[in-house]
């Protein structure tokens, strides 16, 4: 087997590493868009309260155990008032009509409605505005 001289090797290291190394970069660059954040903190805000609605209520109501709403309750209304707060950001730093604001505003109120906004929220983020 030929010996590979020291230079040629972290040359060839060097090729395969970038590969990977712009993908994660890549990556970080979509979590640092405000979209995206305003996106993922739609998912959280939906999921908190699919689990208060169809884990935590239940079980205070059914069996008497309020201490999951307890937990559970706060989060969500962190979540909430994180997305109303990021999406008015985001709104206004893309210059959107008051309009697309208005509407992820509305969506947050609806049950579930920041879930089915997401479609629109995605189309946005792939239009890049």
């Amino acid at each position: 087997m030929p010996k590979i001289p020291h230079t040629e090797r972290r040359e060839t290291e060097t090729a395969m590493t970038d590969g990977a190394e712009s993908k994660q970069g890549s990556q970080l660059n979509a979590l640092a868009d405000p979209l995206t954040q305003v996106r993922a903190l739609a998912l959280l805000e939906g999921l908190t309260l699919i689990g208060l609605a169809l884990i935590a209520v239940p079980l205070k109501y059914m069996w008497g155990q309020p201490h999951y709403v307890s937990g559970l309750g706060p989060i969500h209304g962190i979540c909430f008032t994180l997305y109303a707060v990021m999406a008015v950001n985001l709104g206004i730093g893309r210059a959107w009509p008051w309009q697309r604001i208005a509407r992820m505003l509305v969506a947050a109120t609806i049950p579930f409605g920041t879930l089915l906004n997401d479609a629109w929220l995605r189309a946005r983020s792939e239009e890049g505005r």
